[in-house]
């Protein structure tokens, strides 16, 4: 069984927005949400995909109907003696109702993800969402390289005017900003479970970890990545009117706010 770190760790590695990286985030959600089969997720097809009802279907074993809601798994695997959808008291195995809005054309299993097709304005960067929260911060992003860019800032009097940049978990240094106020905070490397993770969850502040470019395929891999990749990211973001939106249970989103 995956833990929710893994489960972050295997989305986060899809984020992005070329094609494949939204393929693969697509096929990961669906095999979490649905309890799909492998081999069922393989037959996905366009025309079998309703996404303003939310709905696609496959061909299920045996070429059995059988509907499926969100992440309920099935009932029958785990509780055999209780009736569900599918499945009659003498244990023998019925069509079950499509979901509303489901296209049935053909014999098929029929599968609801709980997630809907965002619709976002333009998403600058990707990462690890350190905690759920409805906040989303907005403010203009600010590139911390050192202790002293905070002592500056907090001493301007504008650090509720920023979202801050800096270059992973292990920076120590933003403690003081953290504790002054600031609403929003963005890393280039690191974890949730890190020093600066932790800060930021007992501070609820909004947070996103090892964020990448989605315009670039740099992505930050431990002992391996060089510094050309943090220079890429504070290059573009630094400066930059953004808010962070922090609501999914998996991802960290910066969206341009400009």
């Amino acid at each position: 069984m995956l833990g929710d770190h893994q489960l972050k760790a295997i989305l986060a590695w899809c984020v992005g927005r070329s094609f494949l990286e939204r393929r693969d985030h697509a096929l990961v959600r669906v095999l979490l949400d649905t309890d799909v089969r492998v081999s069922e997720l393989c037959q996905l097809t366009v025309s079998g995909t309703d996404l303003d009802a939310e709905v696609t279907t496959v061909l299920g074993e045996g070429s059995r109907p059988l509907a499926l809601s969100g992440r309920d798994k099935r009932p029958d695997q785990f509780y055999p003696n209780r009736p569900s959808v599918g499945q009659v008291t003498d244990g023998t195995v019925r069509p079950a109702t499509p979901l509303p809005g489901a296209r049935s054309e053909q014999p098929g299993r029929v599968i609801r993800s709980r997630f809907k097709e965002e619709r976002m304005a333009e998403v600058l960067a990707e990462g690890y969402n350190v905690f759920d929260t409805a906040k989303s911060p907005s403010g203009t992003i600010k590139y911390l390289e050192k202790p002293a860019d905070v002592i500056g800032l907090i001493k301007s009097g504008k650090l509720k005017d920023h979202i801050l940049l800096v270059r992973g978990g292990t920076t120590t240094f933003l403690a003081p900003a953290l504790s002054m106020g600031a609403i929003g905070v963005i890393t280039m490397s690191g974890s949730p479970e890190s020093h600066l993770g932790i800060l930021t969850r007992e501070f609820q502040t909004p947070c996103v970890m090892t964020a990448s470019l989605t315009t670039s395929e740099s992505r930050y891999v431990v002992g391996e990545t060089g510094d050309e990749h943090f220079v890429e990211i504070a290059k573009a973001l630094d400066g930059r009117k953004v808010r962070l939106e922090c609501t999914d249970h998996e991802v960290g989103r910066v969206v341009a706010d400009d």
